[in-house]
């Protein structure tokens, strides 16, 4: 878990608030509880933390709508705590309990863990009738918006090959991939061709000593005829020790494909366009 910055009391209950009012559960029981005390939902869309009187006023909300902070799913909750905004890291999620409230224990085996509630949730089943479907929505959601940034990364990977390739264009001792019509190609690692016999390979193997990462040199991309483990397979095969795929040794030995990560800049990339020129002198 890394510690973004500290929060506090107020904060946490503005974002508690703010992301119940749609809730298809619990909103409108939140939008209730505005309309008896008076208060515009503005205060939770548009809160400001540095209004005293705001904050009064949604820990009044608070109370009345979930018992903050001694009742319902509050009840033996800390008097005493420091609040932080962080981000998580994968390996947190086994550190991670819910509250000790009865639905959560039974949907978790007891246990407050989230990671055993999701093996009940998809094993479909369901606690004092509440259905799973929200937790599946939620997921269709997550899903959906991956793919929308998914696409983003794409876009952003093709302009970043395209720079490469319009700086590398005039390099005599190098071509850029030729993409045919029917390939379709996102663009997403750039393609390039050493010229010279087995050239591709020395050079791809100090571009990665440079810290720059490619398929050759960093990763040992070889022909499938050359893996040991086909090896091994086919070499009881009739007319195996024949076999040289002589186009698969060419075009490994002298392509090089460029691996781009999504944070490289153009001072990054400018930085990997000048180790190619040096290496090809």
């Amino acid at each position: 878990m890394k510690i973004i910055r500290n929060s506090s009391e107020d904060e946490m209950l503005l974002e508690y608030l703010k992301s119940e009012i749609n809730s298809k559960r619990f909103g409108e029981r939140l939008k209730k509880t505005l309309n008896e005390l008076n208060i515009s939902k503005d205060i939770l869309l548009n809160g400001n933390l540095e209004n005293k009187y705001e904050n009064e006023q949604r820990k009044i909300i608070m109370e009345k709508f979930r018992g903050y902070p001694t009742k319902d799913i509050f009840e033996r909750f800390p008097k005493e705590l420091k609040w932080f905004y962080v981000q998580f890291e994968e390996g947190d999620i086994d550190k991670i309990f819910y509250l000790n409230w009865e639905y959560w224990n039974e949907i978790s085996n007891g246990t407050s863990k989230p990671t055993e509630a999701s093996k009940n949730i998809y094993n479909g089943v369901e606690i004092y009738g509440v259905s799973n479907e929200p937790y599946f929505k939620g997921l269709k959601y997550l899903g959906i918006l991956n793919l929308e940034k998914l696409d983003n990364k794409i876009e952003h990977r093709k302009l970043q090959t395209q720079y490469l390739y319009k700086q590398l264009k005039e390099v005599k001792e190098l071509g850029i991939y030729d993409y045919k019509s029917k390939e379709e190609s996102n663009l997403f690692s750039p393609l390039l061709w050493i010229n010279g016999v087995n050239k591709g390979i020395k050079i791809a193997k100090a571009l990665s000593e440079r810290g720059i990462i490619n398929s050759t040199g960093t990763f040992g991309l070889i022909p499938a005829n050359n893996r040991e483990s086909i090896k091994k397979y086919c070499s009881t095969l009739n007319m195996y020790d024949k076999i040289y795929a002589i186009n698969s040794e060419n075009l490994l030995n002298n392509i090089i494909a460029v691996t781009l990560m999504e944070d490289y800049d153009k001072e990054k990339l400018d930085e990997i366009v000048k180790n190619i020129k040096e290496l090809l002198k």
